[in-house]
């Protein structure tokens, strides 16, 4: 995604609290979905969401450039 739709997504998740983590690329994301290329995700499920981010943590796949929580 671009600079500029980065910094929306990341304004939104931080002005609603909501964890926001980078990661990959738009081919990787889509193909993950089983989709075309995709800029960004939502996950709504909290138990999936809380899955993610402990598997990138103990990936040590997350750190300061890649999340912004």
């Amino acid at each position: 995604a671009s600079k500029n739709t980065e910094k929306k997504f990341s304004d939104k998740a931080r002005y609603y609290r909501v964890p926001c983590v980078k990661y990959g690329n738009k081919a990787a994301l889509g193909s993950a979905m089983g989709l075309k290329e995709r800029a960004c995700a939502a996950v709504l499920n909290q138990g999936l969401a809380d899955a993610i981010v402990s598997k990138l943590n103990h990936q040590g796949e997350l750190n300061g450039e890649n999340q912004d929580i």
